[in-house]
Order: structure tokens, then sequence, then C-alpha cells
């Protein structure tokens, strides 16, 4: 019967054939290569043609072959219960050569139909996934230089925003002698240098419930009470001045530096809104930030200059010290400046771990710090995500991810990764691994994969998962040689 059966296919143009002495012989052959159709005889030792289709069928990867069972005509209630169990269609034997064509091109062409019809479905999902992953990206990006509920009006179509806003506080912190240095440096170390400490500030200010409006500069300039009114506003502003001066000079001490910091605070009413149509930026203007920026001008460095107004509006927490000019001191509750410093970090959650970035043309390299706590990866990890984030603009495609020393991940360090290089995953950009001791990491997939700790945080992603072999250098000048 298979050689007749044989014949026939190729009389009506089917050269590319295979055949099979039994059930199993024949799953065999269709789990190596790809068939467009099973002619499946009911009669067959070892595994018959009911028992065989059973097996198609149940099989996620072979149910889509379509199959027409053949049968001789005392067994044609079989050949429809084989149709009820997903055979395309059925033959009786002694076929007849019209009918075993009409109904094998049919099937031929049915199937082709379905796998035309199933690319388009997986081109439409992975466009629906393209589209869901371009909108969270323009929404991250939006949310980098737009408060949310701004973004929210203009996306829900509100055209001019511009408020006034009744009680708000304005501050200013600028480097001084910024300028100066900047003659000095080369302009990677500049950049560098003023994205250690912004990015630093971006958390406190978000920690602090402050926005930011702007980088003038060597100046950072935060409100509090817009775009959405805070009560508190005045005490906001002044948890977020004191945690940008601790800040500040933590980061002066982990780095060696002697830099300084003037920051200025005034309260008043201000007008804010959007301005650009190409470029957004959300600004606020009035005679209270003008005072602001005054205050801190004419303040001393080290020290939060504030206004008589802004002073009028703290509770008794805050300690100041007069001054001709108005208010001034280190803004602090009564206790020691250290005993400050401390309860400030740990009310906010906030371990002040910078996250470096450096680049080499196309190239970004982030060190990653050994000594990260457990908010501190948190903290960490934002930022690496808004920066990465950030990559596409910049023309950034490759980034090497610096271990240094680190030879034993713990559950921090491991945490700050996958937040990292999933980001990296997620918008193409390439990666590496550059270590100092690579004993361990080039098993980093598997500590990862195996460690616990991290796959108990739900929300830490595996960054290993479909990514790209991982490449492990021991400098980073080989890791960045080597894309």
């Amino acid at each position: 019967m298979r050689a007749g059966l044989r014949r026939a296919l190729e009389e009506i143009g089917h050269r590319n054939l295979e055949e099979a002495s039994n059930g199993r012989e024949g799953l065999e052959k269709l789990r190596t290569r790809d068939f467009d159709l099973v002619l499946l005889d009911l009669d067959m030792p070892e595994m018959d043609g009911r028992e065989t289709l059973r097996h198609i069928k149940s099989d996620p990867a072979l149910r889509v072959v379509p199959v027409i069972v053949i049968s001789g005509s005392d067994h044609e209630a079989n050949a429809i219960a084989c149709i009820a169990a997903g055979a395309e269609d059925y033959l009786n034997k002694p076929f007849d050569p019209v009918l075993l064509r009409a109904r094998v091109l049919s099937s031929i062409e049915r199937k082709r139909l379905r796998d035309h019809d199933r690319i388009l479905l997986e081109q439409l999902h992975n466009e629906k996934q393209l589209l869901e992953h371009e909108k969270a990206r323009s929404e991250r990006l939006l949310l980098n230089i737009l408060p949310r509920s701004i973004k929210e009006r203009l996306q829900a179509g509100e055209k001019d925003i511009a408020d006034h806003h009744e009680n708000v506080t304005i501050g200013f912190a600028d480097i001084v002698g910024f300028s100066t240095i900047s003659r000095e440096v080369s302009a990677p170390e500049l950049v560098a240098s003023l994205d250690r400490f912004f990015a630093a500030f971006d958390i406190v200010a978000e920690r602090a419930g402050v926005e930011k409006i702007k980088t003038i500069g060597d100046n950072f300039m935060f409100a509090a009470g817009v775009p959405l009114a805070d009560p508190g506003h005045a005490a906001s502003a002044c948890d977020c001045a004191l945690g940008i001066l601790e800040t500040f000079n933590r980061l002066n001490a982990i780095h060696g530096t002697s830099l300084q910091i003037r920051i200025g605070l005034h309260s008043g009413p201000v007008v804010a809104g959007i301005i650009g149509k190409k470029k957004f930026a959300y600004d606020i203007w009035g005679d209270a930030v003008n005072i602001a920026s005054r205050m801190e001008s004419t303040g001393e460095p080290g020290k939060i200059h504030i206004s008589r107004h802004t002073r009028d509006l703290l509770g008794p927490d805050f300690v100041c010290e007069p001054r001709d000019a108005g208010f001034e001191g280190v803004l602090t509750k009564p206790l020691e400046v250290g005993e400050i410093a401390d309860r400030l970090a740990k009310a906010m959650e906030l371990d002040i771990t910078p996250l470096f970035f450096e680049t080499k043309g196309d190239c970004a390299i982030v060190t990653l710090p050994a000594d990260l706590s457990d908010s501190g990866s948190v903290e960490l990890s934002r930022q690496a995500r808004t920066k990465v984030g950030s990559f596409a603009n910049a023309g950034i495609t490759k980034l090497v991810l610096d271990l240094g020393p680190i030879s034993k991940p713990e559950v921090p360090v491991l945490r700050a990764i996958g937040f990292i290089l999933n980001e990296c995953n997620s918008i193409g950009i390439k990666w590496r691994i550059a270590a100092a001791d690579l004993d361990n990491i080039p098993n980093l997939p598997n500590v990862f994969a195996a460690n616990s700790k991290v796959a108990a945080l739900k929300d830490v992603p595996n960054p290993f998962k479909g990514a790209a072999l991982l490449d492990v250098s021991p400098s980073r000048l080989q890791a960045v040689s080597s894309f």
C-alpha cells in the first residue's frame, strides 16, 4: 500500500516524501523535521493509527500538522472517530487517485493558510509588545523631564498648562567654584563629577517629596508644593536641603574632594507651567524664585540660607541662627549634627552610594560599588534604570558593567546587576561584564538563579534569561574592546 501511495503522490507532483513503517518511527521523524501533511494508515504494527494520532494531537509542536487517515471501507467508523479526534480528512482503501489529489491539495492549502495566519498573529503580538515597550520607554522619558501629574494632563489632551501656586518653597543648591574647576579637568571628568552629585540629589529630592525643577550649570533647583499642593512645603524643602548638604559632604569624603555647596530657600507664590513645543520643560516663575536664588548667592558655603518668610512657616523642630539678611543656618532638629545626619538617612531609607558612569564613544562604563546595602541597591537600581533608559537618545549602544574587585556578589549587588542588565536587555543595549577576580564571576548566571534570597525578591529580574552569551573580561578595557 505504501508503494502505491508513494507512486500516486509522485504522479501529482509531490517528490519530497518520507515513509515510516510504524507509528513510533513516524513520530520520531515528525519530531526531527517539519512536515506539511501526514497520511496515516490506521492499520500499522507496534502503534496503530489511532494511537499515533492521539500522540500527534497531544504534542503542541506536532498538533498543527494536518493528518489524513487511511482506512479500509469496513473501518469507516474508526476513520470518523479520528476526524473527531483532530484528523483533517480520511480516505478509504483502495483510494481513488482523483480523490487523493483533491484531499491532499486541500489539506496542504489549509495548512498554508493556517501557517500564514499564525505568522501574522505572531507578528501582531511582536508589534504589540514593541509598541508597549516603546510606550513604556516614552513614559519613562516623559517622567524624566515632567512631574507625573503634569505628564498625565498632557496625555489627557490638555494643551496649555499654566497654574498659580500660592504656597511653594523654592530651593537652589550651587556647587561653589565649580566653574573655575571646569577649566582644569577634561570634559568627561567634568560631566561625570556633576552627574555624581546631581544623581544623588535626585534621590534626595524624590525621598523628601520635593520636585526637581532643573539644573542650571552647576546649580540644582528644586521646589516643594508644585505641581501638587503640600501643606508642609517649607519643612519638605528644608528636609531636602539638609539631605543635599549631607549627601554632598558624604560624596566629598568618599572621593577625597574638598568642594563646597551653598543652598538658599524662600517661600512664596509662583506660576508653574509647561514651555516649549518640541522639547518640553516644566518650570516656575515669580518673585519668590528670584528671592530664593538671592538667598543662595548671598549665603555662606556649607550652610543653608533661608528667608524670614520660610523660617516663619517652620515648626519648632528646626533650629536657625539669625542673620542680618534674614535667617541662616544648617537647618537641624534639636540634636547634634552627626545624629541628625544619621536619623535623616534612616528616615529617608537612603544609602548615598552613587552609580558612576563614564563613556568611551558609544560605550558606557558603569562602576558598581561592592559595599551595597539592601536599600542602597534599590536606590542604585533607580539611578541605573533612569540612566540606561536615556542611552538611546545619547547614542549609547553598549555597556560595560565593571564589578572591580567583587568576586562573590552578595544579594544587594546581585539585585543591582539584575536591574541594570535587564534594562539593557529590554532596550537592546549590548553588555559585557568586567571583573578583576574571575574565579566566580563566570558562574554569575548560576549564582543569580540559585540564590534563594534573590529568587524571593519578585521584583528582581534575572538578566541572563535570553541574554547574549556572558562575556567576562578581567579589565574594563578588554571588555570595551570585546564588542
